[in-house]
């Protein structure tokens, strides 16, 4: 079985969450292979990938030999690789009627995908997902100043002032999870929180390596203190920070200034 998932991160903590629930080994029935890393032995059972992992294997063997079922997950978030993974694995299944192909996601058009990956007459079966209440609070109602828009500016003060205030009202003694725009924020904020909060700041994003990575997804062990992990929209979707009761967004997003001009 191969599972996508949409970054790098996640295959690996996916793969190691699964390995701990199975009580194996990374490895030895789950395992991951993502640009320049793979943890896979012989006789696994489920590899998690990303999409341009599978992308290139379906070119070298597009019949998937071996593989009995694919999973895409997070499949809402488009892009040409997992795109065309749809369309290629659709292409596969005509020739294999014995390969499973399973679309997941929380916020996807189900009925849209059930349709896709079946046929016009018979689409294929599909389920809807259990909703969670939340409480949303919006402490930020102002337009983004144009200072924000430009590389590495400062985020405004009541932003900054943000991940402090959830993690002193927060409910019970659950962690928080602040969103910010680029890696530049992170550290910012991460580096304000510091010293200002009794609490463990860790940050998520790209450029921290594979154990920080894990280490800030992984959740709180026993005895260690609360934590706010102040990630990119690396963890908005992908992953899942164990431990997490309150999530502050910033609202703000980085793009590439043709695609905001060309909107």
């Amino acid at each position: 079985m191969i599972v996508t998932q949409p970054r790098r991160v996640a295959a690996r903590a996916a793969a190691r969450r699964l390995a701990t629930l199975t009580r194996t080994r990374l490895g030895d029935v789950v395992g991951f292979t993502v640009r320049g890393e793979r943890v896979l032995g012989p006789d696994a059972r489920i590899e998690m990938v990303t999409p341009g992992v599978l992308l290139r294997r379906l070119l070298r063997d597009p019949a998937l030999d071996g593989v009995g079922a694919v999973i895409l997950d997070e499949v809402h978030e488009r892009g040409l690789d997992t795109d065309l993974l749809v369309g290629l694995l659709g292409e596969v299944r005509e020739l294999r009627d014995d390969l499973a192909v399973v679309a997941m996601s929380a916020t996807a058009d189900a009925q849209r995908f059930a349709a896709l990956l079946g046929t016009a007459d018979d689409p294929a079966p599909w389920s809807g997902c259990r909703p969670w209440r939340i409480r949303l609070r919006n402490d930020s109602p102002r337009p983004v100043p144009p200072r924000c828009r430009r590389r590495h500016a400062t985020l405004p003060q009541p932003r900054r002032r943000g991940g402090r205030r959830a993690f002193e009202e927060r409910p019970g003694d659950g962690d928080v999870l602040v969103f910010l725009p680029g890696v530049h924020e992170v550290r910012v904020v991460a580096e304000r929180l510091r010293g200002s909060v009794p609490a463990e700041v860790l940050e998520l994003h790209g450029q921290v390596g594979p154990r920080e990575q894990d280490r800030a997804i992984a959740g709180r062990g026993a005895g260690e203190r609360p934590r706010i992990v102040v990630s990119t929209n690396l963890a908005e979707s992908s992953v899942t920070v164990d431990g997490v009761r309150v999530v502050v967004d910033s609202g703000l997003s980085r793009e590439p200034a043709a695609m905001r001009h060309a909107r």
